[in-house]
């Protein structure tokens, strides 16, 4: 008699094991499987070899001109999945930017996923900006069959905007030749003065000097990272031409 072979479970991954017990025999007798290509026995110890599935075996041998006795139980070997590999740029973006990361080479359909979602949160692919440092977007493929899920990552660095702050400065009318100062404060960086008509104002590290009679903007602009804009802060002049002699 051979008895009867239990054991659980009967389903496990490539490189995976279960452990199956003879119970009811009549005599100790010898481990097989039909198919070592998809699984092997040493003692019980189920390990899988493949994908597929096969029978465990546990034979005691026949005496006295009796045949031998098998016992079987089935094993299913499920190979692991596979993640595969996500591709995308830029992987830095602004706070409330977008950008666009693809998965290939996965082995079935997986679920996008965000490590921390304060930083991005990902649809479909589709990473959202939601606050400043790093984190991983991944895609999960889950496993099947007594086998682990697979993930794949890709970093992505979110970057807050700058910030111009405000130019203040008094008059705001000058003349022809004549300078006022305008300052900046609450900038998040050092940035660069400019003026939107070097005919009318110039402006050097907040000295603005008529050129000409109109009106512009004095500008101050810090410089955008990680993707972000430059951001830009203004302050109109009025420039006068002075009045002309009597003759």
């Amino acid at each position: 008699m051979a008895g009867t072979l239990s054991g659980t479970p009967q389903g496990i991954c490539v490189g995976g094991t279960t452990t199956y017990a003879i119970s009811g025999n009549s005599a100790t007798g010898t481990w097989g499987t039909d198919n070592a290509s998809v699984a092997t026995v040493v003692n019980g110890l189920v390990t899988g070899q493949g994908p597929g599935t096969t029978n465990i075996t546990y034979t005691v041998a026949g005496t006295g001109g009796c045949n031998a006795a098998t016992a079987t139980r089935s094993v299913t070997v499920t190979a692991p999945p596979v993640a595969g590999t996500i591709s995308g740029t830029p992987q830095g973006i602004c706070v409330g930017g977008t950008t666009t990361y693809a998965i290939s080479g996965n082995s079935a359909t997986g679920t996008w996923g965000t490590d921390n979602a304060s930083v991005a949160t990902v649809v479909n692919g589709l990473v959202t900006g939601q606050g400043p440092g790093t984190t991983n977007i991944t895609y999960t493929v889950a496993g099947t069959g007594g086998c682990n899920a697979a993930t794949a990552t890709r970093s992505v660095t979110v970057t807050a905007p700058p910030t111009a702050g405000t130019l203040s400065g008094t008059p705001q009318g000058i003349c022809v030749g004549g300078t006022t100062t305008y300052a900046i404060s609450g900038n998040s960086a050092t940035g660069t003065w400019g003026t939107d008509n070097a005919s009318v104002a110039t402006v050097v590290n907040g000295l603005v000097t008529g050129a000409g009679p109109g009106t512009t903007n004095i500008t101050y602009t810090v410089a955008g990272t990680g993707g972000c804009n430059a951001a830009t802060a203004t302050r109109s002049v009025t420039v006068t031409a002075p009045p002309r002699r009597a003759p």
